[in-house]
């Protein structure tokens, strides 16, 4: 299973197929896991009040809308794991101890046992990949046998999901700092004036000042400390 998975997967990469296409070859491959389900969620750290946050996958288009509305996407308890461990979770829907309203929603829609992985990507983005069935839990032992697959299977749909994605989680351009900018932005962040910015990187205050006003239109904030704060979200500093 693992070396014909991993086969399987790097011919896909290989291969240039529509979004549709690879959506047929993801499930496919949930499949032949014995999955019922996947689905593929992205949640970026801006705006700060209310991350951006889109889905894709084959999962009941009621679930997939819960990524739409802001209080449902930050209690959801998938996502809450995801924030805070990089530790695949495997969960049920039928004895929940916790969110008890959350998982009798998914039950309703059919699914019960699943495995979710979270990963990260660029921008300071945090993915997940879930992968759930209707029926039978999912025991120590199938989970020994077929995890190194569903792993594979994860890193290959974030891959080749996210690039495509993540423009369209942007109210604009994808911000894209000139190494002049990232290094005011860094001294920025440490609580540097413009003219003390200056000195440390021997330039003059006002062409400190004019890379500071253009890092901070490209990356959309209102002021330098906005600027500094979403550069730092984006993983464009430190």
């Amino acid at each position: 299973m693992r070396q014909w998975y991993e086969t399987r997967l790097k011919e896909l990469a290989e291969r240039s197929v529509s979004e549709e296409a690879l959506h047929r070859e993801i499930a496919s491959s949930a499949n032949a896991l014995r999955f019922d389900f996947w689905m593929f969620g992205i949640r970026l750290p801006v705006p700060f009040s209310r991350p951006a946050v889109e889905a894709r996958g084959d999962y009941p288009l009621t679930l997939q809308m819960r990524f739409r509305n802001p209080v449902t996407t930050e209690s959801d308890p998938i996502l809450r794991h995801c924030r805070t461990s990089s530790i695949p979770l495997l969960w049920s829907t039928e004895t929940p101890a916790s969110d008890h309203q959350y998982w009798s929603e998914v039950k309703a829609q059919g699914i019960r046992y699943g495995w979710s992985m979270p990963m990260k990507g660029r921008l300071g983005a945090l993915t997940w990949f879930t992968l759930a069935r209707a029926t039978r839990p999912l025991p120590p032992d199938e989970l020994a046998d077929i995890e190194y697959p569903m792993i594979w299977l994860a890193h290959f749909a974030q891959s080749r999901i996210i690039e495509p994605l993540i423009p369209l989680m942007f109210d604009s351009e994808i911000p894209r700092l000139s190494a002049r900018e990232r290094e005011v932005m860094t001294w920025t962040a440490e609580g540097k004036t413009a003219a003390e910015i200056g000195l440390i990187l021997g330039i003059a205050e006002s062409t400190c000042i004019f890379h500071i006003t253009n890092a901070a239109r490209k990356l959309g904030a209102v002021n330098k400390t906005h600027a500094a704060a979403r550069a730092a979200a984006l993983g464009l500093i430190g």
